[in-house]
């Protein structure tokens, strides 16, 4: 009797499946797609960093706010981290963090020229980003780049990706600010562009300079664990001058001023795409995802969410125009429980004095993985 209803329920949920993919489909066979699926991680224990690196950041805002572009120098012998972030519009901070004091650096970042005692409010981060209960949820590549994704067991407010080949850090995520690692946790989202270890750094020539020749701030009261932006509103007119020139050292070919002869993307009114899309504020690991849309004739978005290897369906989420329904595989009634899909104009909706772009590169490429938030 269970075995029947049990066949029962994958029938119905087959049946399903089929009405709502044939309903989105095209007439012909325009199209074609795979399922983007996790390998077991090899090795799984959690990387460790170099005692030296260095880092740059394109970093992505918890809240509204410009881009903004990080320039980041470890050395754990010290430890030490200096940390350089230049907003993408305005704004420049370079910051020197020790185990005993945080210094804002006054000029040019060659060469600075005043160090800022602003105390003990940050700390410096070990090479050791995860915590012992880290796991690596599997290994899966994104725009091309072989990465694992790590997080830890249960809900967790970070998520980090590493470089499955050199085991450094690839992107970082966090759910809300964290003061670990300093500076970085500050954002939602940081992809690294650059990261690699280092020989040797300046760092200790430029910890004894500020150590002696310190000055005590007079530019106003300072949060307990300030943040890189809001330490932004302490003038550094040298690092101003610079910034534009340092961003395109940085990242070259990123641009904010480009936007200008740019139009927004839209996307096609029918498609059909895999994602891996990663839950931010549930306890549950990366989805791989096949997504349907149709606005021009069911004003639609179809999602089909899989986990494990061979996959296992674990429900279907189906958007309407003005509310969206989410379908359990152990529950088959639906009710409306989510918003309707976004208009294929997206992007026309945003502050456009807000988008950024990289000459050369800001057309989506095809047939590229890429993930969803």
């Amino acid at each position: 009797m269970a075995r029947n209803r049990a066949r029962g329920r994958r029938c119905r949920w087959l049946a399903v499946l089929g009405i709502s993919i044939a309903w989105h489909l095209p007439a012909r066979g325009e199209w074609s797609a795979s399922l983007p699926l996790f390998k077991a991680c090899i090795p799984s224990t959690p990387p460790t960093l170099p005692k030296r690196w260095r880092a740059v950041g394109l970093m992505m805002p918890l809240v509204e706010g410009q881009l903004d572009v990080g320039e980041f120098e470890y050395d754990d012998a010290l430890p030490a981290m200096r940390a350089t972030v230049y907003g993408l519009e305005s704004g420049a901070v370079d910051l020197l963090i020790t185990q005993k004091d945080i210094y804002l650096l006054l000029g040019p970042h060659r060469a600075p020229t005043r160090c800022v005692s602003l105390g003990p409010k940050l700390r410096v981060p070990s090479t050791q980003w995860l915590s012992s209960d880290s796991v690596c949820v599997g290994e899966a590549p994104l725009a091309g780049q072989p990465v694992q994704w790590w997080q830890r067991s249960g809900f967790d407010v970070a998520r980090y990706w590493f470089t499955t080949k050199s085991r450094l850090p690839w992107r970082s995520l966090f759910v809300r600010r964290s003061l670990e690692p300093a500076v970085i946790g500050d954002y939602a989202m940081t992809d690294f562009p650059t990261f690699a270890p280092l020989t040797e750094t300046n760092l200790s020539a430029l910890q004894n300079f500020c150590a002696a020749k310190a000055e005590t701030n007079r530019a106003g009261d300072v949060g307990e664990t300030p943040t890189a932006r809001e330490l932004m509103a302490i003038p550094n007119e040298a690092a101003e001058a610079e910034r534009e020139r340092r961003i395109g050292e940085l990242i070259p070919g990123l641009s904010h001023e480009a936007c200008s002869g740019m139009t927004p993307a839209q996307w096609p009114d029918r498609f059909v795409s895999t994602a891996m899309v990663t839950p931010l504020k549930i306890n549950d690991a990366p989805y791989s995802t096949v997504l349907y849309y149709d606005w021009s004739q069911a004003q639609t978005l179809l999602i089909l969410p899989f986990h494990n290897s061979p996959p296992v369906l674990q429900g279907i989420l189906s958007l309407k125009r003005e509310v969206g329904y989410r379908m359990h595989s152990l529950r088959p009634a639906a009710k409306p429980e989510y918003a309707g899909p976004t208009f294929r104009a997206w992007s026309s909706r945003l502050d456009e004095g807000r988008i950024m772009s990289v000459q050369g590169r800001h057309q989506p490429q095809p047939g590229v993985q890429s993930e969803r938030r």
